[in-house]
């Protein structure tokens, strides 16, 4: 049986921009990360994520909604749920789909994940917490599509007594609307126990502590394989660990007695001793993983009694991460309307907007297209007919930049009150706006331009409620770089914004600096130095710039492989 020990759960990487601007359709999906719990070992969730509010929205009935189980093959197991659903075609704005979480089946994913579309854009967000799962989208994916559908990735505990012997049963969770249940099989779980009876192996990772607890159990009734009747035997247990992992201490336990027979030092893992027929006992190991961080890890225990093998296994541990995604169908149709591009002649009044056609363009005609709307400028080669002045089909329409075309005649035309507004130039793609919370997705292959390289920069905002959060916090520029998951400290009390520039690759610090700051939205901040932090205190902010390395793009911010650390560049 697994250490009595918390399990802490947290997110991958806490992201509260989406919140401001996008459209909130949620999906709050509790409950779905899964390894077992012990009665009193789950109870307690990190002040960091339990402070992580739930996004405001308005609750609306899924037009569909499935969830699929990975069932578990041993008490000890995760349980991986894959949701999917669908919107309704119409929703308003804020819109959420919620669905309670089952006591039985308690998360162990938390924290919020970028929610990508089919070509890979970052188009909103999944937020998992204690209440549940919220969908967050990009409010102009929705505007823009048909059929919108979700789907996630997370993974559940069960809730299970493993102090007594487990038989076979089923935790059902009942999702909303006609969905229908999700049935969750509980295997047997013989090894179970204050003391077990059969021989065992188990091994689950502390996500938030990057602490692996294992161990091998040799179980009572496993005393009929040894050969023999002496009381006393010579007992060989053995744990070999797997790549990634740092041995920390680890001890061989008398279960039946409740007493430690031996302590070992790191790195040795085996240990022979005289064990009492007929008493069960354990050896504990507890390791540390350091990046670059593995998607798992593995162990294999070994326990020979009187020189007969009496168990040989392997256990895996592995994060309690999510995923998700979200897609629609055919953009919405567009609309044809023509915009005068010359003065309008003979008598009546100046038209004052663009008049609707069904009619083919001429000749002459230039086409600009705006997001679901064809917008065609042309002239008029006569008054325009009615009693007064014609009404603009669309008075949000932004002003329109129509494109040059050919003219038979050098002689230029008079401007006139009624020609188009003057062209707007086109906004570079560079950082979002503050108006969009959500980060654009780097290229690739980025093109750069003479003098100039394409730099990609993660501002976060860290947030720190604890004195532990606090020290966690002065410690990540330290060597100046920053791991793939070495700020979980912070995930739901830190907020961060991804910033592209055209950049020379040899820019000044205060020139990066600058650059960063005028694009940095108003919940991040901005930085001003170079220097390290010497510390920090709870309660306080703050804001620190890191350069997204060769191989990393807003996509996979620390690399595909994730092995990609992030570089200081600046702090407030």
């Amino acid at each position: 049986m697994p250490p009595i020990v918390s399990r802490f759960r947290q997110p991958l990487r806490a992201s509260g921009a989406t919140r401001a601007t996008a459209t909130l359709l949620a999906a709050a999906v509790i409950g779905t990360g899964a390894a077992l719990s012990v009665p009193s070992a789950n109870a307690s969730v990190p002040s960091a994520v339990a402070a992580l509010a739930a996004p405001t929205c308005t609750p609306v009935e899924p037009a569909t909604l499935t969830a699929q189980v990975t069932q578990p093959t041993s008490v000890w197991d995760s349980v991986g749920i894959t949701f999917s659903g669908s919107l309704p075609a119409t929703v308003p704005a804020g819109a959420c789909v919620t669905i309670p979480s089952s006591p039985d089946l308690p998360m162990r994913t938390f924290g919020e994940y970028p929610a990508l579309n089919p070509a890979g854009e970052r188009v909103g967000t999944m937020v998992v917490e204690a209440a549940g799962i919220t969908f967050l989208f990009d409010d102009a994916f929705v505007s823009t599509h048909t059929n919108v559908t979700f789907s996630g990735y997370v993974k559940a505990e069960m809730k299970v007594n493993t102090t007594a012997v487990v038989e076979p049963y089923t935790i059902t969770w009942t999702l909303p609307a006609l969905a229908p249940p999700v049935e969750v099989q509980v295997p047997a779980c013989p090894e179970c126990g204050s003391v077990p009876a059969i021989s065992g192996k188990y091994a689950t990772l502390d996500d938030k502590a990057r602490t692996i607890y294992s161990g091998v159990v040799f179980g009572t009734a496993d005393w009929s394989k040894v050969p023999g009747t002496s009381k006393t035997v010579n007992v060989t247990m053995r744990d070999v660990l797997g790549p990634g992992q740092e041995c920390l201490d680890a001890e061989v336990d008398n279960l039946s007695l409740k007493t430690t027979v031996r302590t070992l030092t790191c790195p040795t893992l085996s240990v022979t001793f005289p064990a009492t027929r007929g008493q069960s006992y354990r050896l504990k190991v507890r390791t540390r993983v350091n990046p670059p961080y593995l998607s798992s890890y593995t162990d294999t225990g070994t326990i020979t009694a009187a020189g007969v093998t009496i168990l040989q296994r392997t256990a895996t541990a592995e994060w309690h991460d999510g995923g998700a995604s979200v897609s629609g169908g055919t953009p919405l149709p567009t609309t044809t309307i023509t915009v005068p591009s010359g003065p309008a002649t003979g008598p009546g009044p100046t038209p004052t907007g663009p008049t609707p056609t069904t009619t083919s363009p001429s000749p002459s005609t230039s086409t600009a297209t705006l997001p679901n709307q064809t917008v065609t400028p042309g002239p008029v080669p006569g008054p325009v007919p009615g009693p007064g002045p014609v009404p603009n089909p669309s008075p949000s329409l932004p002003e329109l930049t129509p494109t040059p075309t050919a003219t038979t005649t050098p002689a230029p035309t008079t401007p006139s009150t009624s020609t188009p507004a003057p062209p707007v130039s086109p906004v570079p793609p560079t950082t979002p706006s503050p108006s969009t919370s959500l980060p654009r997705t780097t290229p690739t292959n980025p093109p750069s331009t003479s003098g100039l390289v394409r730099r990609t920069f993660q501002v976060d905002r860290y947030l720190p409620r604890t004195r532990y959060q606090a020290l966690r916090v002065a410690r990540f520029d330290d060597d100046r770089l920053l791991h793939f998951r070495e700020d979980r400290p912070m995930w739901g009390a830190s907020r961060y914004q991804l910033i592209t520039l055209m950049a020379p690759a040899n820019a000044s610090p205060s020139w990066l600096i600058a650059q960063l700051n005028a694009r940095t939205r108003p919940g991040i901040g901005d930085v001003r130095t170079t220097a390290t932090l010497p510390g920090a205190r709870a309660g306080r902010a703050y804001v620190v710039a890191w350069e997204l390395g060769t191989g990393a793009s807003a996509t996979h911010p620390w690399g595909r492989a994730a092995d990609v650390p992030q570089r200081f560049i600046a702090r407030s």
